[in-house]
């Protein structure tokens, strides 16, 4: 099984999302990346967790179960 760094994952995490924060500085203040930018403290920690915990299902993914073998898919 492979190991995790909760801390390195949560420095990485936050260092692309301010990327792309700044990039979207411009948009709307309605604009998902704002309110993600003031709750990025309960999300980013969930979803690292989750990674960790192997429990974390991606949004826009289909997401099939075989015997051996998992796979992730992007519907059409």
């Amino acid at each position: 099984m492979k190991r995790w760094d909760f801390s390195g994952m949560l420095s990485v995490g936050r260092t692309l999302f301010a990327k792309i924060h700044r990039q979207k500085r411009f948009a709307n203040p309605n604009n998902d990346v704002h309110f993600m930018a003031r709750e990025m403290d309960d999300w980013l920690v969930t979803g690292i967790q989750r990674l960790i915990d192997g429990t974390y299902t991606p949004r826009f993914l289909k997401r099939y179960y075989f015997k051996d073998e998992m796979v992730d898919q992007l519907p059409h």
